[in-house]
């Protein structure tokens, strides 16, 4: 039964707006925070979300789910106890600083700005500090990310709320498109920091009948086309762009493996969701990625193209390992529960009323 003593709105712009990872994670918390929450949530965007959603939520349901852009008809914040953004600099000038709970995905924008375009490498620079320190609260979505905040910012303690596993489609549907019999796949925007460039020199060397499937909206900064052509592997890799959920856990299910070697991850949900769904996962051995897989898949440094491929190659030639690798995604996928993140998050949220 949900209590009322706080009423807490949350900002869901993202899930109108993006394709992404924070669309997925602020989806994804809406859903946890209906399923397993104990205050009174209202979401707050510019429009109505009810295609974006499960059709429980809908505006006569019990958890309201919109409110009017603040640019047509302002929205009054005043009954709200506390605000929560899920995506980074979404709320700028609406919730205020006294009321504002920040979810910082990750610091790329400071660690990699060669990789963005300049608004985040802007923003990041002149105004993150600031905007969360002056917030009431912050947390993050790994332990990776929270130790760099800390290091970085040494008054911000930010708390851990990692997606969960409930979530995950796991009903499948075929693309509708001829796919290669032995395939890797990868999922994520066609962007530098997801270091495609070197899954294109790694799958080179690798068997003629062995593919690459990719899924995902071409990013910024990186023409996946041209470098596709530019390695000579146009019949070897096939860009479906965005896929719906059943058709990407279609593809998880047939693939080899997820071969995810991003350079930098607020915390990599491709991998949690390979794991959960059965397939095994070769990554980067940084940061969160690594924090996410543990012992649960193979890992390689992500600047060396050979390491990646001998990986890929484990998992092509050793039936055992790709089986233990399997195995071992699940039982490590099941470390990860929304209704565990949304108990420490309302432990936090209990901890800022209170002070």
């Amino acid at each position: 039964m949900k209590h009322t003593t706080m009423r807490i709105g949350v900002y869901i712009q993202p899930i109108i707006q993006q394709q992404g990872g924070i669309h997925h994670y602020t989806k994804q918390l809406v859903m946890a925070l209906e399923r397993y929450g104990s205050y009174d949530y209202e979401l707050i965007g510019s429009e109505r979300v009810d295609a974006g959603l499960p059709t429980r939520f809908t505006p006569q349901a019990a958890l309201p789910i919109y409110h009017p852009s603040r640019r047509r008809n302002p929205v009054d914040l005043s009954g709200f106890d506390l605000l929560i953004d899920p995506s980074h600099f979404g709320s700028w000038g609406l919730f205020p600083a006294e009321k504002r709970i920040v979810c910082q995905h990750d610091l790329s924008g400071l660690h990699y700005p060669h990789y963005h375009r300049w608004q985040t490498v802007w923003a990041h620079r002149l105004l993150l500090r600031s905007w969360l320190k002056k917030s009431k609260g912050l947390f993050t979505v790994s332990r990776s990310i929270r130790d760099e905040i800390h290091k970085r910012y040494p008054s911000l303690h930010p708390a851990v709320v990692s997606p969960g596993l409930e979530f995950i489609e796991q009903q499948t549907e075929r693309p509708a498109t001829d796919l290669p019999e032995r395939f890797f796949l990868f999922t994520g925007a066609a962007e530098p920091r997801k270091n495609l460039r070197r899954i294109l020199q790694a799958l080179k060397p690798l068997p003629e009948g062995v593919h690459l499937v990719i899924t995902g909206p071409q990013g910024w900064k990186f023409d996946l086309t041209e470098t596709v052509a530019s390695h000579e592997l146009s019949s070897r890799v096939h860009h479906l762009g965005y896929v719906p959920q059943r058709q990407l856990a279609y593809l998880l299910q047939h693939a080899v493996g997820l071969v995810y070697p991003s350079i930098y991850e607020g915390f990599g949900l491709p991998v949690l969701e390979a794991m959960h769904l059965g397939c095994p996962v070769v990554t980067s051995n940084r940061g969160a990625c690594a924090e996410l897989i543990d012992s649960a898949g193979i890992k390689f440094d992500p600047s060396d193209s050979h390491a990646i491929q001998l990986a890929m190659m484990q998992l092509l030639e050793d039936g055992s390992l790709r089986t233990q690798c399997i195995s071992e995604g699940k039982a490590r996928s099941k470390a990860f529960l929304w209704k565990h993140s949304i108990a420490r998050l309302e432990r936090y949220l209990d901890s800022l009323a209170a002070s």
